[in-house]
Parts: structure tokens; sequence; C-alpha cells
């Protein structure tokens, strides 16, 4: 199976593809507002580094957010157009979920444990939804929702495990806050190859070493 992922739901812009399981191709951009101008290039990129034309696609996984309304829009445009015609069915990935199971894979989260998915929403607030390990797999808590980052912090207890280019605004916004925070130096930088991640879970694959 080979599987096309899609991220413009945050300030990255990227593609990768995944086949039988493994991520063989990959290359995002950290362009905020660029997206309707980047993505279709970055597509052909990873298309051509894999050696695999759009008509043999399986499937298109496409970050559905929360997160930037135009570049979700964006990516979906894009997905529906590169399936029509094919028979590539379009995978939908929640973008808060692809994190929290990024961090269950980095081997973050104990079971039992909770983290906490955040995305920057700009001024006072995030994007956010909380969840629980169980197992190998994630029990969804509190749905994704837009919150003003003081009324989450008051209703959340300490030692939860943060993830996500809002995290950081999450756990600076206490002197008491216990979390451990998880930060990327490219915020989300690895957003695409979560998308495919979930993609390759939902459809029956296991992704392969990376």
């Amino acid at each position: 199976m080979t599987i096309l992922g899609i991220e413009t739901a945050t300030a990255v812009c990227g593609a990768a593809i995944a086949r039988d399981g493994r991520i063989v191709a990959e290359t995002h951009l950290l362009a905020p507002k660029s997206h309707s101008e980047r993505l279709l290039l970055l597509v052909d990129e990873v298309l051509r580094s894999a050696h695999v034309e759009v008509s043999s696609l399986d499937a298109i996984a496409c970050s559905i957010g929360p997160g930037s309304f135009t570049g979700l829009r964006i990516g979906l445009s894009v997905a529906k157009g590169l399936a029509f015609g094919t028979r590539a069915a379009i995978v939908p990935v929640p973008t808060l979920e692809a994190l929290a199971e990024r961090a269950v894979a980095d081997g973050r989260v104990a079971p039992g444990a909770m983290v906490l998915a955040a995305i920057d929403a700009r001024r006072d607030e995030v994007y956010a939804a909380l969840y629980r390990r169980d197992g190998d797999a994630l029990t969804e808590i509190r749905p994704s929702a837009a919150h003003a980052v003081q009324a989450l912090v008051a209703t959340l207890e300490p030692g939860i495990v943060l993830v996500g280019d809002g995290s950081a605004k999450v756990a600076s916004s206490t002197t008491i806050w216990a979390a451990r925070s998880m930060r990327s130096s490219s915020p989300s930088a690895y957003m695409t190859r979560l998308v495919c991640r979930l993609a390759v879970s939902s459809t029956g694959f296991m992704l392969g070493p990376e």
C-alpha cells in the first residue's frame, strides 16, 4: 500500500510517501501563509523521489485540524484534486491525535498517563485535546477545541505530558506547572510524518522503524 501524506494545518507545509508501512520520501517547509504556493511542489518532489505515480496511490492522508483554516482548506483541496479520477481513498487525520501518537511512539507517555496535545492558536489561546494512554492505544478524554490558556490550565492536573507547538504557552502560564513539555526547535516539523503514521495505522499497517 502506498500512501501520500499531506500536512497544512500548522505553519509547516509538507508531504510524505509511505510504502508498505515505511516512510520512503518526506519533505517539509516551515513557511507560514505560503501553503498554496508550495504544497503541490512538495507533493511532486516526494512523488518523484519515491518513484511513485499519482495513479498508483492507494490513499491520500490529510491533516484535518484543528489549525489554520486557510491551510486546512488548501490541504483538503489538493487531496481531493489528486484523488479525483483515481481509486485513492482520502484518509482524514486529526492533527492533535497525530501529535499525541508521536508522544507515545517516542516513549514519553507511560501506560495510564495523560498527554495534552496543543497547537498555538495565537493570542492567549491554544487548540488542545487531552488523551490517556491505555496500553498501545490512546483514549480521548477531552475532544479538540480552542481554549483560553489560563482557563485550560485551571482544569488540568500536574504531571500531564505536553506536546505540540502550543505546549510552551501552556507550560509557561503558571509557575507550578509540573508537566514535561516536549518542544521542537522547528515547531511541528515532524507533522507530515505523523499524518502518514496515523494513516498507516488506520489502514491496518504498522509503520516500520524510522
